[in-house]
């Protein structure tokens, strides 16, 4: 968790106020995926599967340069 808050303050240049989980599970195997609230607001995911997060960090980049729908990703560990 304390890696996700630092992530937050460091791209949105405001600290963390809140830390709340979201409702449900996220694929199921997610480690963290609170809501991170200051001024701005955040989901923080921590996932250990290398090779998923890769995955879906492509797909990501691929759909938003096709203009289609998909989060913002701020930053990567």
């Amino acid at each position: 968790m304390e890696v996700l808050k630092r992530l937050f303050e460091r791209h949105f240049h405001c600290p963390v106020e809140r830390a709340e989980p979201l409702q449900g599970q996220l694929g199921g195997r997610a480690q963290d995926h609170p809501v991170l609230r200051g001024t701005s607001s955040a989901i923080g995911i921590l996932y250990g599967v290398r090779e998923e997060n890769a995955a879906f960090l492509e797909f990501s980049r691929h759909f938003r340069r096709h203009g289609l729908p998909v989060p913002e990703i701020y930053a990567r560990i």
